[in-house]
């Protein structure tokens, strides 16, 4: 492997020299800055992108916009006043004429017009896939010899190296086909009788991939491994590195920086020392060839100095520094305690308020006290008798109103008792209620809803041509031979060919002692089967059904032959957009459905049914497209139930556990459907969850019968008795003032008002 760098003057000790390595494979390329400093050759940074288009089909400017690019990131290190200039090229295989070992023309003119753009003075140029090979040979102590992979996302390229040289390489497009396959079909096209059991894959983003993808692959059994092979995947970086190695060995240099045990590792770091300075490189010679030097051995240039690639030292780690936190009084906490502040004072007047109503109470009760004896001083005893007459009316006129006119309403406050119950029921639209079968009546709503949705296409189909080509038929039997067209032969790696016309082949001619001719006849031939695979070589035999005196071989190469695969529209993806269309749908479907549930009616929102009218399509089953739009109307069918329905069986559900006569307070009854499930067109099955606060049999007879003739505090303790009653307040009516310590008992007429907490 040659590389034709020219001369390099000797510089003095203290210069520095900037170098540029830029590598161009079909899919991207790739600087690497490199600086020679007192005898040592730094790695300073590396950048790499990807062309928008493959290499060899880039236009001039988008070549040279992408190398600018490439160039300028990597010497974003250099400092302001330095731009590298001699430049080193990693090219691609097929860019070097095979004899001469010089790139080919075409290539030279679009490297010098780069060149010329970007003030590059180029100074020699590898192989990519060489250097590599020599780097691998370098680091294990032997030339090496595997099958090398440079994959692309549209091609792979594969190589064979034996003893560190190229020996046969082929070239393939990915289509339809897995990366695996595809290197697959290219290895049973290489005339090598044996193959190294070693693939080694160029280093990529996807190289770890692709490699985990080889070894899974079960390979074909025509293919001439040694045994199954060993995949090496190469780290990214390490292209770079073998060009800079291959670049420096070559020149003459020791390289020292980059070891064996290097192939891992990618140099990052820049050099920003501000004392370097800007050396002007050596101009380069402007031959025709571009700045190469033509026949001359660069293994024997004169070795000027030593360099070194050494990588740059890591960036110090910056210590960064803690924020300090304070805490402070929650303003929740400060208004919380002014709460229980003003608490306390309104408990400690409440206290003040009930005293002095207790000592009024008392003060009344000694005026009362005191009439008896202010009658007994009067000294008229008529006057006497008229007043004791009068008060004694008054007394008995009061008893019998208070006991015959006045009424006690005695009000109990009963605190519910909370129970829960949890059904199976089915809301039916067939029927009515039947609370016996848990099934509770319900009706059908309908409503229409059009819109539109779009998905991708998923479907695949593999297009393209049949490949064609001319065979030569040789017919070895004593007797003419006629073969229809249509008839089909065999390659010798099983592709099937069909005849176009009707031949006739003459029969062999000579005899035993002159030797005896076949008879030959031309006629073209049809692949059965599109795809470039039937682009076969000269010079492949082929079988013409089970006739052994009959064959046929093609002179030229058959072309034409392509096959790519394309998105359709398949089956499943018409039904998938009529599903996503009810699913859009299905919300807006629910929100007019349930405004037109009457009042008193709750809707269920569990579709019924959900047909699509008037379905129209932008693309047809089959149809090559990437997207594909249906646009229609459903009709959505949902079902509504009563609420009472609901509540008279949610009662019905909750006292079957319990007595009939239980009461369920207002506003506790709490009821929800979990699990709603369509079970046909006409049923939604539920599990319906039910809470409510129940409260006692209370039973007014008797508790007004066991609180006649009590006494007020009598009756009081008797109520506080009484299940779930947590309070109980006697009212009395007309409200006229009617002193308790009067009428001990309560009036003959008491109501009882129960009252849920």
């Amino acid at each position: 492997m040659k590389l034709p760098i020219p001369f390099i003057k000797k510089k003095n000790k203290e210069e520095n020299e900037y170098f540029l390595a830029l590598l161009l494979t079909d899919e991207r390329a790739e600087a690497v800055i490199l600086k020679e400093h007192e005898s040592k050759l730094k790695v300073l940074n590396q950048n790499s992108e990807e062309f928008t288009t493959p290499l060899d089909e880039i236009t001039h400017e988008e070549f040279v916009k992408i190398l600018d690019k490439t160039i300028s990131k990597a010497e974003e290190v250099l400092p302001p006043d330095i731009e590298t200039q001699k430049t080193v090229f990693g090219v691609k295989e097929d860019w070097v004429d095979k004899e001469t070992k010089k790139i080919k023309k075409e290539n030279l003119a679009k490297l010098k017009r780069a060149s010329d753009k970007l003030d590059m003075k180029p100074i020699g140029f590898m192989v990519v896939s060489e250097a590599i090979a020599h780097f691998l040979g370098e680091e294990e102590g032997a030339p090496l010899s595997a099958v090398m992979i440079e994959a692309g996302e549209k091609s792979i390229n594969v190589s064979l190296f034996r003893a560190g040289k190229i020996i046969e390489t082929k070239k393939g497009e990915l289509t339809g086909d897995s990366f695996a396959e595809t290197t697959d079909k290219l290895l049973r096209h290489f005339t090598a009788p044996t193959l190294p059991a070693r693939i080694v894959l160029f280093p990529t983003k996807k190289s770890e991939k692709l490699a985990q993808e080889l070894t899974n692959h079960e390979w074909n059994k025509n293919i001439p491994f040694l045994h199954i092979p060993q995949i090496t995947s190469l780290p990214e970086g390490f292209d770079g590195k073998a060009v800079t190695f291959g670049a420096g060995e070559q020149m003459g240099f020791e390289i020292l920086g980059i070891s064996k045990t290097d192939i891992t590792e990618t140099n990052k770091d820049a050099d920003n020392s501000p004392d370097i300075k800007n050396d002007k490189p050596s101009t380069p010679d402007n031959g025709d060839n571009f700045g190469f030097v033509e026949n001359i051995d660069a293994a024997k240039l004169k070795k000027e100095e030593t360099i070194s690639l050494i990588p740059e030292e890591d960036s110090p780690e910056v210590d960064l520094g803690q924020n300090n936190s304070h805490d402070e009084t929650s303003e929740d906490e400060k208004q919380e305690q002014q709460a229980v502040k003003k608490k306390a004072i309104l408990t400690a007047f409440l206290s003040i308020t009930q005293k002095l109503r207790e000592l009024s109470k008392k003060l009344s009760l000694s005026k009362f006290s005191g009439l008896p004896s202010l009658l007994k001083k009067s000294s008229k005893t008529k006057l006497m008798g008229i007043v004791a007459g009068v008060i004694i009316l008054l007394g008995i006129g009061s008893w019998l109103f208070y006991q015959n006119v006045v009424t006690a309403e005695i009000a109990l406050s009963i605190k519910p008792e909370i129970i829960k119950e949890e059904e199976n029921v089915i809301f039916s639209v067939s029927g009515g209620n039947d609370f016996s079968q848990n099934i509770i009546a319900a009706k059908s709503i309908s409503t229409t809803v059009s819109g539109d949705v779009s998905t991708k296409a998923t479907g695949k189909k593999d297009v393209g041509d049949k490949a064609k080509g001319t065979v030569t038929i040789f017919n070895n039997s004593k007797s003419k031979v006629t073969i229809n067209s249509g008839t089909t032969i065999e390659s010798s790696n099983d592709l099937v060919f069909t005849l176009d016309d009707n031949i006739t082949v003459a029969s062999a001619s000579g005899d035993i002692f002159s030797g005896t001719k076949p008879g030959t006849t031309d006629v073209k031939v049809t692949a059965r089967d599109i795809g470039q695979e039937s682009n076969l070589p000269s010079g492949t035999k082929f079988s013409i059904g089970g006739n052994s005196e009959l064959a046929a071989r093609n002179d030229d190469a058959f072309s034409g032959g392509s096959k790519k695969t394309v998105t359709v529209v398949d089956a499943d993806d018409l039904s998938r957009l009529e599903t996503d269309l009810v699913k859009k749908l299905e919300k807006q479907a629910s929100e007019e459905l349930s405004k037109k549930a009457n009042t008193g009616e709750t809707l269920i929102p569990t579709i019924l049914s959900a047909k699509i009218t008037k379905p129209s399509f932008d693309k047809d089953e089959g149809d090559e497209s990437s997207t594909i739009k249906l646009t229609g109307s459903v009709v959505f069918e949902e079902m509504v139930y009563r609420n009472q329905d609901l509540e008279d069986f949610t009662k019905t559900l909750l006292k079957s556990g319990g007595s009939e006569n239980i009461e369920i307070a207002n506003d506790t009854l709490k009821v929800k459907t979990e699990n709603l499930k369509k079970r046909d067109d006409q049923e939604v099955s539920a599990k319906l969850i039910a809470e409510a606060g129940v409260l006692p049999e209370i039973k007014s007879d008797d508790i007004t019968s066991s609180l006649k003739g009590k006494s007020k505090k009598e009756a009081t303790s008797m109520l506080s008795n009484l299940p779930q009653v947590s309070d109980s307040k006697i009212r009395y009516s007309p409200g006229i003032f009617i002193p308790s310590y009067f009428f001990p008992s309560l009036p003959n007429k008491i109501n009882i008002v129960v009252e849920a907490e």
